[in-house]
């Protein structure tokens, strides 16, 4: 029976396989101290109850028994080695150096005076063998390698944090780009619009000018003195131009709206 299916995000399924070989080694402290650090972490969901909590649990229990099967391996090769009888070494020299004569001795004695005081041969060799082979091998001790795994999956929930938080900055930075084209924007259509408006209310008077038979240039031409230094005789100029011009109501709305455009103008 297939077990549940693993999450797509190859960097999640990578965490979520390292936290369990890790809790299974560790123990369920180390899930609980995960829990506490990463408890607003979306990447941990699958810790409280979330998204791939089932295969999660599924890859712990496959961590714990696959741990189970070495302990029991290394336990059964630690009882072939204590079956194994010490290799045993015979105490004294070699069988052929028994097998001397006297009559040998004596004669190595004659030819050398100095037989006796010496070793038999591959007496050094013999000792140093003997020396060698009752060596006591003294195994490694192993290391704790718990904190460093801890280490390790600290590490890379870290490494995954300042990512996250880089990646926040990152929207930050471009939600605050995109308020600012956005207002821009808005500007630059608010000032179009008052453009076009100012500009079609241009035309349709000068339009109603033309039908009312006003020349808005001489009419600007008089209005100007006065806006430059508004002395009595432009001011007079322009009064006789605009009662000459405005023997009707039309024309009379004709006048009023150029001169309210020239105020808005001015200010």
């Amino acid at each position: 029976m297939d077990g549940p299916p693993p999450p797509r995000d190859v960097s999640l399924r990578n965490i979520i396989d390292k936290l369990a070989e890790f809790v299974a080694r560790n123990g369920p402290e180390f899930e609980m101290i995960t829990k506490q650090k990463q408890q607003n972490n979306p990447k941990f969901e699958f810790l409280y109850g979330g998204e791939h909590a089932a295969y999660y649990q599924c890859r712990v229990m496959a961590e714990q028994n696959f741990l189970k099967q070495q302990q029991q391996c290394n336990s059964g090769n630690n009882m072939l080695n204590q079956q194994q009888p010490p290799p045993h070494f015979t105490q004294g020299p070699p069988p052929n150096m028994m097998h001397h004569s006297d009559n040998q001795l004596s004669n190595n004695h004659d030819t050398n005076p100095f037989a006796m005081n010496q070793p038999p041969p591959n007496h050094q060799m013999w000792n140093s063998n003997i020396s060698q082979s009752n060596a006591v091998v003294v195994p490694a001790t192993p290391t704790n390698t718990n904190n460093s795994l801890a280490i390790n999956i600290t590490a890379q929930i870290e490494a995954i944090n300042m990512q996250q938080n880089s990646l926040r900055e990152q929207i930050r930075q471009s939600e605050s780009n995109l308020t600012a084209q956005h207002t821009a924007l808005m500007g630059q259509q608010k000032k179009q619009i008052e453009e076009a408006i100012e500009a079609a209310q241009n035309a349709q008077l000068e339009k109603q000018a033309e039908v009312r038979n006003i020349s808005l240039k001489e009419m600007d031409a008089v209005l100007q003195p006065i806006i430059d230094s508004c002395t009595k005789d432009s001011i007079s100029a322009g009064k006789n131009w605009i009662l000459q011009h405005s023997s009707d109501s039309a024309k009379n709305n004709v006048v009023l709206q150029y001169l309210l455009k020239k105020y808005a103008s001015a200010i």
